[in-house]
């Protein structure tokens, strides 16, 4: 279930001085959401580029409407919003595309607000809950070392959060680049955003998963990474889609899910791994419902 968003309306960047490097990235449904700094929905993709001579280096897409990176080395960025997940379950593209470049230099901060336009349909308050959901856990999961339990949709909503907050995730990809920081990276992948959402009560039967990690893993994932089971259609069969820059995995299945039913999704940990060989450890499962 997704918010219904005609398009993107514009992206703005604030740059201060005086920081440490880092960029958040913020998604606002209206321009009083943005005021109040209420970031919502969650399903658009934001992207963020880095340029290396001529050519554009995927940093990170992004799920969730509040995320950022830590640590960015000063340069030249780009931020995407061309996509997002809609009601069936799919990537399609978003009417109004924008893409917004900027300079980091040495020393600052940068906040890049997306204002988006569209209103929600009567199923919002449900999705707003899945929403705050998807903010705490990547918190849960930022102070936990990335293995905790997925929260009910329960939960009370987040405050707005600074720029600073543990959503963030560091420049490792800039280890590898020319003029790079070096050094091993040491660091275990985290699940940090999935669609469905956690408990989702009316998902579309025709949808995919997708699972959103905090760095780019190894592609070679077969049918015991990840498993569908659905309580009337049983284990289900499909393929991965490994998206560009790696941190994004999608799972086709063969079939559409069985309306009614509950599927209960599980990754095994062990079997991720980013490109320098950590394997992410704990399973991790979510469960929503098919409409």
């Amino acid at each position: 279930m997704a918010l219904l968003v005609s398009g993107c309306v514009s992206i703005s960047v604030d740059r201060r001085d005086a920081g440490e490097g880092n960029i958040r990235i913020a998604v606002y449904p209206e321009a009083r959401d943005a005021k109040e700094d209420r970031p919502g929905p969650y399903g658009v993709l934001s992207e963020l580029y880095f340029q290396e001579g001529k050519a554009w280096r995927k940093v990170k897409v992004s799920l969730l409407p509040e995320w950022g990176i830590a640590d960015a080395p000063p340069g030249r960025y780009r931020v995407v919003v061309e996509r997002r997940i809609g009601e069936e379950g799919h990537i399609e593209p978003l009417k109004g595309a924008k893409k917004k470049e900027f300079t980091l230099k040495e020393g600052q901060n940068a906040g890049v607000r997306i204002l988006l336009k569209g209103k929600p349909p009567t199923a919002a308050i449900v999705v707003g809950a899945l929403v705050g959901v998807a903010i705490i856990w990547a918190l849960v999961e930022a102070f936990s070392g990335g293995h905790a339990d997925l929260p009910d949709i329960l939960l009370p909503p987040l405050p707005a959060l600074d720029i600073g907050a543990d959503i963030f995730f560091h420049a490792s990809w800039y280890s590898s680049t020319v003029g790079g920081m070096g050094g091993r990276d040491a660091s275990a992948p985290r699940l940090v955003a999935n669609f469905p959402l956690h408990h989702d009560p009316r998902v579309d039967p025709a949808t995919h998963l997708f699972l959103n990690f905090s760095e780019p893993v190894r592609p070679d994932w077969d049918g015991e990474t990840l498993q569908a089971i659905g309580s009337g259609s049983g284990r289900v069969d499909g393929r991965f889609v490994h998206h560009p820059g790696g941190d994004m995995v999608e799972f086709v299945p063969a079939a559409p899910f069985v309306s009614g039913e509950t599927v209960t999704v599980t990754l095994d940990g062990d079997r991720v791994e980013d490109l320098a060989g950590n394997a992410m450890g704990d399973k991790v499962s979510f469960s929503f419902s098919v409409r």
